[in-house]
C-alpha cells in the first residue's frame, strides 16, 4: 500500500512540475492565492509568488506564521521521511513541490493536532490545497494546449518485466500508425507490422481493426436491408488479392434505389469437413467435380447472409408451378379471369399456375451478374435449371463477353493474331520491367539520349529504318536532307520513351488497344533505339542472318501454345533482348488489322464504361437497345470500319501495305469477329428478359409495343406446348 502511495505522490509532483513550466510561458513568476485558518480561528488570505525556479520567497513563511502548529510540522518534516521523501527547502524559500508534499501529508494524517488544539488538516490543508489544485489544473490545461501544437513522436514499445513486448499498444503510437497507414487498403496489416518502432511485430492490432471494420459494415448492411423484400441484384467476381482468392460482391436494390457492398468472402480451399456426409466417400476417391464452382457459389451464399438473405429464400415458392408440364397436363386459360390453370387428365383436377392469393410483387428474385467463365456458369446453370432450381436469373457481363469474342476470334485466325496480341503486351509492358520496378524505362531513356548524341540522320542505322518508320506512320518518305533531319529530331519526343504508357493487362478495359494508340507510329523507331545497343551488324557491315522468333519458338517448343512459347523465349533471351526482335513488318500489319476490325467493339464498350454511371443510365441503355435495336450499332460500325471507311483501311492500300498477306488476314479476322459478336449480342439482347426491356420505357407507345411483343411470344410458346 505504501509503495502505491509513493508512486502516486511521485506522479503528482512530476505532473505539477511540468505544468508549472507551461504556466510560466516566459513570465518571471506565477502567483497563486491561498487561504488558511489562523490560531485565533480567522480566515487568512495570502498570495504566493513562485519564481521561475519554483521557489516562494517569504510569502509561504509569512502565511504559515499564523499557524504555529503548521510551522512546527514543516520543520518536523524536514527531519523525518514520509513515503521516501522529506521537505528539502527552508520555509522562507519554500519550493512548490515541498508545499504540495506538506499539504499531502496533512491530508493523509487528518488526526494530527497542534499543541493549541488546532486541527492542521482542516485549518491548513483543506483550505489551501483545493486552491492550489485548481491552479495546477489550469497549468495542466495550458500544458495540454502547448503539447497539442507539437508533432507526435513515437514512444518506446511497451515491454514486460521480462523484456517481452506487450500486446497492448501505446495510444500515441497507435495514432501515429493510423496516420502512416491512412492510404493503405489491401496490404494494411502487412504494412503495419513493418513499423516495429511503433508496434510489436506479433501484435494483433491490425487484424482486430479489420474485424472491427467488418462488424461495423455488417451492422450497417443489416440496418440498411432491414425489412427488405427478397429481391436483389448482385454483381460479383472472385480475384486474387494479396495472394488470397477473394470474392468481391456489389449489390443493387430496386426497392431502395441504392447500391451497396456486401462483405467480401475469402474463398479458402475446400476441406472434407465442408462437404455433406454423402459426398465424403466420393471426395476421397477424387471423383468430385465442379468443386471450384461450388466454392464460389458457397462464397456468394455467405455474401447473401451479410444482407440477411439465404439461398433458401430464393427457392421456388410453394404452389407456384415453375416446371415443364408432364404429358398428361395442359395449360387452360380462363377468359373471365385471365388466369392460367394447370389441368391434370389423370386426376381431373385443376390448380392455378400462380396461387390465387399470391402477389407477384413479393416473389423472391435474385439476379446474378458475373463474367462468363467455365467455373461459375456451370454452377449457376445448375441453380437455374436443375430440379432444385432457384428463382435466379444469370446475366453475363457484356465487357468480359466482348473481350472473349475478340480473343476467340484472334485464336481462330491462321495468322496467329492472338500471338500478336501477346507480343504487343510484352512490348507495352517493357517500361514497367523487370518485376514492376520500372528500371527498364530509365534504361530506355538513357539509351535514347546516348543514341541521339552518337548518331545522325545520315548514319547507317537511321537509313535502315527511315522508310519503315514512314510506312508505319503512313507518311511520304523525306526527299531532302532537311526533312530527314527534322524527322530524326522527332525521336527525342517518342511517347513510349518520355512516358511509361498504360500498364497492359489483357482483361483491363481492352488495354491492349490503349497501348496500340500510345505507341502509334513508334514501333520501328523503338526498335531502332533498342537495337542500337545490340551487335546486329557484321564486320563487313552486312546484317547478320537470324532465325525469326516465331520459327525458333515452333522449332524448340512445337507442342506448346503461343503463350508458353513466348514465355520460353522470354526466359531464354530475356525481355530486354527479345523486345526489338518482336517488331517486324508482319507484327505492324497484324496490329493494324486488330485496330481496324476491333475499333467499333473497343470504342463502344469504352464509351459505355464512361457514359453509364448510374442505375438509371443502365436502365435507359437497355430500353433503347431493345426498343430501337441500338445493340446492332456495334455490328454496323464494325462493317463500316472493316469494309469501306477510308481512315481505317489505310493499311490495305498498296502504298502502305507492310505484308503481302495483310488483306487475307483482315478479311479472316473480320469474318470471325463479326460472327462472334453477332452471336453474343443477339443472345444477350434478343432473348428474354432484355428482349422486353422497353416495357420499362416512359414512352407509352414504346412500352405498349414491348407488351404486345411479349404477349405474342408467350402465345406462340403456349401454342407450341
Amino acid at each position: 500500500m505504501a509503495a502505491c502511495k509513493a508512486k502516486a505522490l511521485k506522479l503528482l509532483l512530476g505532473m505539477i512540475s511540468l505544468a508549472f513550466l507551461a504556466a510560466l510561458a516566459g513570465q518571471p513568476s506565477v502567483q497563486v492565492s491561498v487561504n488558511i485558518i489562523g490560531k485565533d480561528g480567522n480566515l487568512i488570505n495570502g498570495a504566493l509568488n513562485f519564481s521561475s525556479l519554483g521557489l516562494c520567497h517569504g510569502d509561504w513563511a509569512n502565511l504559515l506564521q499564523h499557524s504555529p502548529g503548521g510551522c512546527q510540522t514543516w520543520e518536523w518534516l524536514r527531519k523525518n521521511m514520509w513515503l521516501g521523501r522529506c521537505i528539502s527547502s527552508d520555509m522562507a524559500q519554500a519550493s512548490l513541490d515541498d508545499i504540495f508534499f506538506f499539504l499531502g501529508w496533512l491530508m493523509a494524517h487528518s488526526g494530527a493536532k497542534a499543541k493549541l488544539g488546532q486541527k492542521l488538516a482542516v485549518d491548513i490543508a483543506q483550505q489551501a490545497l483545493p486552491l492550489l489544485l485548481l491552479s495546477a489544473g489550469q497549468w495542466m490545461d495550458q500544458l495540454g494546449y502547448m503539447k497539442s501544437a507539437e508533432h507526435l513522436q513515437a514512444l518506446p514499445v511497451l515491454r514486460t518485466k521480462a523484456g517481452k513486448l506487450r500486446k497492448m499498444m501505446d495510444p500515441v503510437n497507435r495514432m501515429l500508425l493510423l496516420w502512416k497507414l491512412r492510404k493503405e487498403k489491401v496490404q494494411r496489416r502487412k504494412a503495419a507490422v513493418t513499423h516495429d518502432d511503433l508496434v510489436a511485430s506479433e501484435t494483433s492490432w491490425a487484424r482486430k481493426e479489420a474485424l472491427v471494420d467488418c462488424v461495423l459494415h455488417q451492422n450497417a448492411l443489416l440496418s440498411f436491408m432491414k425489412g427488405h423484400p427478397k429481391q436483389v441484384a448482385l454483381s460479383w467476381d472472385p480475384s486474387n488479392y494479396g495472394g488470397k482468392e477473394i470474392l468481391v460482391v456489389m449489390g443493387y436494390s430496386k426497392h431502395l434505389q441504392s447500391g451497396f457492398y456486401a462483405l467480401n468472402q475469402w474463398l479458402a480451399r475446400m476441406k472434407l469437413s465442408d462437404l455433406d456426409d454423402s459426398l465424403i466417400k466420393t471426395a476421397r476417391e477424387k471423383k468430385l467435380e465442379r468443386l471450384e464452382g461450388y466454392n464460389e457459389i458457397r462464397g456468394l451464399g455467405k455474401a447473401l447472409e451479410s444482407i440477411d438473405m439465404h439461398w433458401n429464400d430464393f427457392r421456388v415458392p410453394a404452389g407456384l408451378v415453375l416446371r415443364p408440364l408432364m404429358a398428361h397436363e395442359y395449360r387452360v386459360l380462363r377468359p373471365e379471369t385471365g388466369r392460367v390453370w394447370i389441368y391434370n387428365e389423370q386426376t381431373q383436377a385443376a390448380v392455378p399456375e400462380v396461387p390465387l392469393d399470391y402477389y407477384l410483387g413479393d416473389i423472391p428474385a435474385l439476379i446474378s451478374i458475373s463474367d462468363q467463365g467455365p467455373i461459375n456458369w456451370a454452377a449457376l446453370n445448375y441453380l437455374m435449371w436443375s430440379k432444385q432450381g432457384h428463382m435466379l436469373l444469370c446475366i453475363r457481363d457484356p465487357f468480359h463477353r466482348a473481350w472473349n469474342d475478340c480473343k476467340n476470334s484472334a485464336k481462330k485466325t491462321t495468322c496467329k493474331l492472338w500471338r500478336t496480341i501477346l507480343e504487343l503486351c510484352l512490348l507495352f509492358n517493357l517500361s514497367y520491367g523487370p518485376f514492376g520496378t520500372s528500371q527498364f524505362h530509365y534504361a530506355e531513356r538513357a539509351l535514347l539520349e546516348n543514341f541521339l548524341s552518337t548518331e545522325t540522320f545520315a548514319g547507317r542505322a537511321w537509313g535502315k529504318y527511315q522508310s519503315l518508320i514512314c510506312m508505319e506512320r503512313k507518311i511520304a518518305e523525306p526527299m531532302r536532307a532537311e526533312e530527314s533531319m527534322a524527322m530524326f529530331g522527332q525521336l527525342s519526343a517518342l511517347e513510349n520513351f518520355v512516358n511509361k504508357g498504360p500498364l497492359i493487362k489483357l482483361m483491363k478495359w481492352f488495354s491492349v488497344f490503349e497501348g496500340c494508340c500510345s505507341w502509334d507510329g513508334d514501333f520501328f523507331a523503338t526498335k531502332l533505339i533498342l537495337e542500337s545497343k545490340m551487335q546486329d551488324v557484321g564486320a563487313e557491315g552486312d546484317a547478320v542472318e537470324v532465325v525469326p522468333l516465331e520459327q525458333e519458338a515452333n522449332q524448340r517448343h512445337p507442342k506448346e501454345d503461343d503463350r508458353a512459347q513466348l514465355n520460353a523465349l522470354k526466359k531464354r533471351k530475356g525481355t530486354w533482348a527479345l523486345a526489338p526482335g518482336l517488331v517486324t513488318e508482319a507484327l505492324i500489319a497484324k496490329k493494324d488489322v486488330l485496330m481496324s476490325v476491333g475499333r467499333a467493339m473497343w470504342k463502344m464498350h469504352a464509351d459505355r464504361a464512361r457514359r453509364l454511371k448510374t442505375p438509371g443510365d443502365v436502365s435507359q441503355h437497355y430500353i433503347k437497345a431493345a426498343g430501337e435495336k441500338q445493340w446492332a450499332a456495334e455490328l454496323v460500325e464494325m462493317v463500316a470500319n472493316s469494309l469501306w471507311r477510308d481512315e481505317t483501311l489505310q493499311h490495305l492500300l498498296p502504298r502502305w501495305c507492310l505484308h503481302p498477306e495483310v488483306l487475307g488476314w483482315h478479311v479472316e479476322f473480320f469474318t470471325h469477329l463479326l460472327e462472334g459478336r453477332a452471336m453474343s449480342l443477339t443472345a444477350f439482347y434478343c432473348l428474354p428478359p432484355f428482349k422486353y426491356a422497353h416495357l420499362l420505357s416512359e414512352v407509352y407507345g414504346t412500352a405498349k409495343t414491348a407488351h404486345q411483343l411479349a404477349r405474342a411470344d408467350f402465345a406462340a410458346l403456349l401454342k407450341a406446348e
